[in-house]
């Protein structure tokens, strides 16, 4: 399986510790997957996130200080795939996943 830039990029991110779970169900198709692994790296400070693919995880930075926000499970399928499960750093909202992942990784 692809391991996306994650394995490249890990060094400059400190993961989460402390996290809630919390269930979801986004569908995307086999396309769109391809796209999600290729991840972002933010290229200014305006960019604030920094989104990577390892290992059937998404993992969420914030881009300046490195701190893992979010972390989506995924689960490839016959169609492409599915994120049933999302941990969450401290008081983040999970419905932003959804749209970090059309704003950063699918346009």
């Amino acid at each position: 399986m692809d391991e996306g830039n994650g394995t490249i990029l890990a060094m400059k991110y400190k993961p989460m510790t402390k996290f809630r779970k919390t269930a979801v169900n986004l569908s995307y198709t086999k396309e769109q997957f391809d796209k999600m692994k290729a991840g972002f790296i933010s290229s200014d400070m305006e960019d604030k996130w920094d989104i990577t693919y390892k290992s059937g995880f998404l993992h969420f930075y914030r881009s300046w200080t490195g701190e893992e926000i979010y972390l989506a499970k995924i689960e490839q399928t016959d169609n492409g795939c599915q994120i049933r499960e999302i941990h969450i750093a401290g008081d983040y909202d999970e419905s932003i996943v959804a749209n970090l992942i059309e704003l950063y990784l699918l346009n």
